[in-house]
């Protein structure tokens, strides 16, 4: 009886299977059917190892095979999981290959040894097909979907798909085993080997509308509605313009909640893409914006800082009186609604659709069935070359400005794109210094180029540089193999002093802060740990030739030289070289970024011989300091006030280092008569989320300043 019921267990998983494998979540009773489908697999798997026994009671069955395969099973499962690649997708994929032997050698063992020796010698002899090959798969295939039951996001898709696969072949080796009269009785090698490719073949059929995730936009385009940001001032006040109800899916809670994304969702509430509407910088600026040009030019800013309420066309409405109420900034959804991109890229215009809810009459049951079968789920939100391997951050981190935005230039004035920094405008790469060999050719070879040779999302969604901390981290990313973490890491530091959102969660940004830190230390994977330098080509380190008096590699690698001339005084030079970053470095907004030099020159006694780049009472930063970034100024030619980025009519001292390039700075001290050495040399590269005055404006002059951080320090003596 046991048998039977195992056999209609299966006979049904088999023919749900089927439809469940052909259909679509939005075909007539899909989850339902797919719930009856887990409860009967279930069932099966429960029954399974005990009915596999009685009836292997009734005939003989060579069981050194199976004491055999599970010996084997067992060995290979331990040794994937102990040697895995420390990488996300590659780590994540042997990982859950080694857990699935393991998983398919417990119910083989189990029936191994409940299998008694003195029934093995009673049972009648049958002729048998394949019966070993037929318990195998039967077992890979439970082993299969219960990790694709249990597993959530991108890590079930490995099981999921191999689920199907194994399922289709178990049920061609079931007919095979079947006792059809016109087969032979025992299965020659040549029809288990076809039984085998007959059955990937048909599984092969309907891989790709199955399982693949990685939809290409053209397909996207095809199937979905589609529009694109506005771009210019006509289209941002047009009320006709294509745009897409969104509310409904827009919050990014359901995204944590639904039993997926719990950790993406955690980090992502402590990330700067949360806030970037919510904060007091950006709530004071729009509000001028909206003052002096009028409500329909705060889309231009809310296209990069508030997409989804540009994509529902809601940004007059809540921009009316200025500063928006509270949202969720760059969410979910405002991120991954989007599918493409123009070049040029730039203030946020992109391609985007409008997603098809899933099958579900409220939201706890449309989670539910996301959670069953999330594949139409990550259609609707992931684009192949877009968001993975792709330009996605590009059209919000570039900014161009022009007569249309009230600009008086036509000039990009924040940029990840190192064709936006002429190379006329910025210091050459710079000669090694004190060498006998010059400068190396192969230093040449150092491509300066955005990208390099990683994307963006492999250093910003940074990953830690070892799974096993990626298993242990604070944030509860636990074991979500080939997923990007969603801190968004990079130079946001200071985000907890000036977010305004009322429910933001501090122990978040809190956790995002300390992941910024760890990042901007270096805990980085290998791909990102220098970005500039293309493994590829075998190009060495810029500095295998060179061998300055100190050396800091921080965010940017500080080298100091320093010496004492003819007439006593003192030469010193830094060279700072931009190898941590595949972009160039900074990249503003250079009107509030501020990036300095300070230097300390002192004596034996301690008395300062030079003192350049410090900060006064006022907070405000030494006017001679050596400085990274630009000045941009108005139309009077006076540097633009209040972040007033559609006043700019000209840029001028830019000065960034480029990918993989440096920059130098030179001082010269006079030693006073008298002075002795030896002197102490001290210079630092340091950096300030907002200048002065405009924190002063923002917080109304009530003594807020923001923290100064270090970006590369070196000391020497020189005698």
């Amino acid at each position: 009886m046991l048998e039977y019921l195992a056999l209609g267990c299966f006979l049904l998983c088999a023919v749900l299977g089927v439809y469940l494998w052909l259909g679509t979540p939005f075909w007539p009773l899909y989850f339902g059917l797919l719930d009856v489908h887990i409860w009967a697999g279930a069932l099966f798997a429960i029954i399974s190892a005990p009915s596999l026994i009685i009836h292997l009671r009734r005939y003989r069955a060579p069981f050194g095979r199976f004491h055999l395969a599970t010996g084997a099973l067992l060995v290979t499962g331990a040794v994937l999981v102990v040697v895995r690649d420390d990488t996300p997708f590659e780590g994540y994929l042997v990982f859950a290959l080694g857990l699935i032997l393991l998983g398919a050698a417990l119910p083989l063992g189990i029936a191994a040894l409940l299998y008694p020796k003195a029934d093995r010698e009673r049972a009648s002899p049958r002729p048998g097909r394949h019966g070993f090959s037929l318990t195998l798969a039967t077992v890979l295939c439970l082993s299969l979907g219960v990790m694709a039951l249990v597993m959530r996001s991108d890590e079930a898709q490995v099981p999921r798909q191999y689920h199907s696969a194994a399922g289709i072949l178990l049920v061609f080796l079931l007919i095979g085993h079947l006792p059809i009269r016109f087969l032979p009785e025992r299965t020659p090698r040549w029809l288990l080997v076809l039984l085998c490719v007959s059955s990937l073949i048909f599984w092969n059929l309907q891989y790709h509308d199955e399982h693949t995730v990685e939809i290409y936009k053209e397909a996207v385009v095809e199937r979905w509605q589609t529009a694109v940001s506005p771009a210019n001032s006509t289209e941002r006040a047009d009320p006709s313009r294509p745009h897409f109800e969104l509310d409904a899916e827009a919050g990014s809670a359901s995204c944590g909640t639904a039993g997926c994304h719990e950790a993406l969702f955690r980090q992502w509430q402590g990330s700067a893409h949360r806030f970037s509407a919510d904060n007091d910088f950006y709530r004071k600026v729009v509000a001028l914006l909206v003052e002096e040009r009028g409500v329909d030019e705060a889309v231009f800013c809310a296209s990069c800082h508030d997409p989804v309420r540009v994509f529902a066309g809601t940004v007059q409405e809540a921009y009316a009186q200025g500063a928006p109420p509270p949202g969720e900034g760059v969410s979910c959804i405002g991120c991954h609604v989007a599918l493409d991109a123009q070049e040029p890229y730039g203030n946020g215009v992109v391609q985007f659709r409008k997603p098809r809810p899933y099958p579900g009459a409220s939201d706890e049951r449309r989670a539910h069935n996301i959670a069953r079968d999330p594949r139409f789920h990550m259609r609707n939100f992931l684009v192949e070359h877009f968001h993975i391997h792709g330009p996605s951050c590009l059209p919000c981190h570039r900014l161009e400005l022009s007569e249309d935005m009230g600009s008086h230039a036509s000039v990009a004035i924040q940029s990840v794109l190192a064709s936006d920094y002429p190379p006329g405008n910025y210091p050459a790469a710079a000669s090694p210094g004190p060498s006998d060999q010059g400068e190396p050719d192969d230093l040449a070879q150092v491509k300066q180029e955005y990208y390099g040779n990683t994307g963006c999302i492999e250093c910003h969604l940074v990953t830690p540089a070892t799974i096993g901390e990626h298993l242990l981290a604070e944030d509860g990313y636990r074991g979500a193999y080939g997923i990007y973490p969603h801190s968004m890491t990079g130079l946001n530091l200071d985000l907890a002093l000036y977010v305004s959102h009322p429910d933001a969660d501090q122990d978040a940004i809190a956790r995002v802060r300390k992941r910024a830190q760890a990042f901007l230390a270096g805990d980085v994977q290998e791909d990102c740990v220098n970005p500039t330098i293309r493994p590829d080509n075998d190009t060495p380190s810029p500095f295998s030739t060179r061998t300055p008096a100190a050396r800091d590699e921080g965010v940017v690698t500080l080298d100091l030289y320093a010496s004492r001339a003819e007439d006593g005084s003192l030469a010193l030079r830094t060279e700072t070289w931009n190898l941590r970053a595949a972009h160039p470095f900074p990249i503003g907004p250079f009107d509030l970024f501020e990036v300095w030099q300070e230097v300390l020159v002192t004596g034996s006694d301690g008395e300062p011989l030079l003192r350049r780049g410090f900060v006064d009472d006022s907070h405000r930063v030494d006017p001679e300091a050596h400085r990274l970034g630009a000045r941009e100024l108005n139309s009077d030619g006076q540097p633009i006030e209040k972040h007033r980025i559609w006043t700019i009519a000209e840029v001028v001292d830019k000065r960034v280092i480029q990918s993989g390039s440096s920059v130098e700075d030179s001082y010269r001290v006079v030693v006073p008569e008298g002075a002795s050495g030896p002197f102490s040399v001290e210079v630092a590269w340091r950096l300030r989320r907002a200048n002065q005055d405009f924190v002063d404006w923002v917080y109304d002059a009530d003594g807020t300043t923001f923290p100064i951080h270090d970006m590369a320090r070196a000391r020497m003596v020189v005698q």
